[in-house]
């Protein structure tokens, strides 16, 4: 959906870098939790040792679709785009306004949540 924006308030980068990271975090953090904290679980659940990585693979690899599909359908929406640089828009005049550094976005979500 970033393509077909034409809103001349974003740069490129923008569209194509900042937008897309606040959707990133947003849909693992809020909407697909459950599904992010199960992959989590079944990674530090899975076997230990010298092997654990190839371990890992094949034992969570139904966590890891149900993750990634939640995250792509996410990623699909154009509402949640929009959604998302609205955030990123208001974050951005926040910081003009205040030139406080902070990641407001962040602490935005662990309240939210």
């Amino acid at each position: 959906f970033h393509i077909k924006d034409n809103d001349p308030d974003l740069r490129k980068v923008e569209k194509d870098v900042m937008v897309p990271k606040y959707m990133r975090e947003l849909s693992h953090k809020v909407d697909c939790a459950q599904q992010v904290e199960n992959f989590n679980n079944c990674c530090k659940n899975t076997g230990s040792g010298k092997w654990k990585g190839f371990k890992i693979v094949s034992a969570c690899r139904a966590e890891n679709n149900a993750m990634m599909e939640c995250m792509n359908e996410k990623f699909l929406d154009p509402e949640f785009y929009e959604k998302c640089k609205q955030l990123y828009l208001s974050d951005k005049r926040l910081f003009k306004m205040t030139g406080v550094s902070v990641k407001i976005f962040l602490k935005r979500l662990k309240t939210s949540t």
